[in-house]
């Protein structure tokens, strides 16, 4: 069954809003739309702040577009959700009424003024305090002020470039542009609902990443074993020479391990050449090569055998171990071959990265800074700064991107502290770095940060900031 069309209506209460509302409540209901209602429908004792959420994720959203509700911080934060989410112009479907002016930049940047204005009154009603510590809750309006005050002009923007209608029409029509709109966009997104396959059983997702990770073991045991096999055969062939040949091999016990080993073999002409020190894969790949196992093909010896126990008698030859230089073990191996230092390139281990897992939209991170820093610095702007990611993100208990991970920040605003007045710092932040190298982005919500009384505003790396990515991404991990 194809889930409800959410419809929300977003408006400022009183005046000639709530009269064009209870015209359009009264159209809907005889429609049979459903729709939410924050008057009908928010319960007691709910939580306002996640109701907006909700209505700024729904699938439309009715906006009644007046003064009031340019100038209210309740109605700007449901615009500013809405506007997070995707689709912006696709799912509003505003009623904008007569004394609403924003067909020009100057009526636009009245609004902005309006906000600038209400920022300024609160920061230095925060100012006038003894102490900050009383003021928890009030950094949030701040920052919700800030927010406003740098979108408005955009929104409004928005707003005005689509063909709303005027209320008259409106009313003369009984809202049958708008209810035909809704109409058309619930059809639109039901044949869309209709074309997408049937979604698995809750559990089946997990199963199958399950199966998934079994086969991979299995596979990889498997793997390993051909691998040692391989090893082993190629080290009986080492030993399955001529009887006849007179050159001797002097096995390591140390290549049998798992740890770093290295082989010293010595030529004719007694040129010295020794193998650098690989990790195990390395080891492998080196002994997989079959050496010469015949007199003839043999044109360097490498050093002679512990004694013969056959013939008691001792080697008359001594191995030699030089020294080796650690600037001349990087990454290749040599095998002696006519008196010549022959140099195989073993190439660097590289992460392959084999699973993949989606991090939703408003998934929340902690960050941490990177550095310290102050108001009173004295930078230019704007100024990039780094935080980490201090917990590891973890999807469906996979640590998709683990802790330590980069986040990028840009400090858009900075005022010194000075005489009675208190250290400002303005940042966003932009970015998550993910291991496949993908640029998560962030809500760019902006963090005002004021200090306690006439202090220098400071960032430490023990400051962590709640912060949440902007969109939904696919990364490898």
């Amino acid at each position: 069954m194809a889930p409800q069309t959410s419809i929300f209506i977003s408006h400022a209460w009183g005046g000639l809003s709530d009269e064009i509302l209870a015209q359009l409540v009264k159209r809907l209901e005889a429609e049979d739309i459903r729709f939410v209602l924050d008057k009908r429908d928010l319960s007691y004792r709910q939580s306002i702040r996640d109701f907006m959420i909700q209505l700024g994720e729904a699938d439309m959203v009715i906006i009644i577009l007046s003064n009031k509700y340019l100038k209210s911080e309740y109605c700007m934060f449901e615009l500013l959700e809405i506007h997070k989410n995707e689709n912006l112009n696709e799912r509003i479907f505003p009623i904008v009424l007569d004394e609403v002016r924003i067909s020009s930049s100057a009526d636009r940047l009245e609004f902005v003024k309006y906000w600038e204005t209400q920022l300024l009154d609160l920061q230095n009603k925060v100012r006038e305090l003894n102490s900050l510590s009383y003021i928890e809750g009030i950094t949030d309006d701040l920052n919700l002020y800030s927010e406003i005050r740098n979108n408005i002009a955009r929104l409004t923007g928005i707003l005005r470039d689509i063909n709303t209608l005027n209320i008259k029409l409106h009313q003369e029509a009984d809202y049958n542009d708008l209810v035909q709109a809704i109409k058309k966009r619930i059809k639109g997104q039901r044949d869309e609902d209709r074309k997408k396959p049937a979604a698995l059983p809750a559990n089946t997702s997990s199963l199958l990443n399950s199966v998934s990770l079994k086969g991979i073991i299995v596979v990889l045991f498997a793997l390993f074993g051909l691998f040692m096999a391989w090893g082993i055969v190629t080290k009986s062939t080492i030993f399955a020479g001529d009887g006849n040949a007179k050159a001797d091999s002097v096995i390591n016990t140390d290549t049998l391990s798992n740890t770093s080993s290295s082989v010293v073999a010595k030529s004719n002409d007694d040129s010295i050449a020794q193998s650098t020190p690989v990790n195990t894969e390395a080891n492998e790949i080196v002994k997989s090569t079959p050496l010469p196992t015949n007199q003839e093909a043999t044109t360097t010896k490498p050093p002679p055998a512990r004694p013969n126990p056959s013939t008691n008698k001792p080697s008359t030859n001594k191995p030699s171990t030089p020294s080796v230089k650690t600037d001349e073990i990087k990454n290749t191996t040599t095998t002696p071959q006519n008196s010549e230092t022959v140099k195989v390139e073993v190439p660097p281990t590289q992460i392959k990265l084999t699973h993949s897992a989606t991090i939703p939209k408003g998934t929340e991170l902690l960050a941490r800074s990177n550095s310290t820093f102050s108001s009173d610095d004295g930078f230019a702007l704007p100024k990039k700064v780094t935080f980490s990611l201090d917990k590891s993100l973890v999807i469906s208990g996979n640590a998709v991107v683990p802790a330590g991970s980069l986040i990028t920040a840009k400090i858009t605003n900075v005022k010194a502290s000075n005489h009675n007045r208190a250290g400002v710092l303005d940042f966003v932040f932009e970015y998550l770095q993910a291991p496949d190298g993908q640029k998560i982005p962030l809500q760019t919500n902006e963090f005002h940060l004021v200090a306690k009384g006439d202090n220098p505003m400071e960032i430490t790396t023990q400051t962590i900031y709640k912060i949440k990515t902007s969109s939904t991404v696919q990364i490898n991990y």
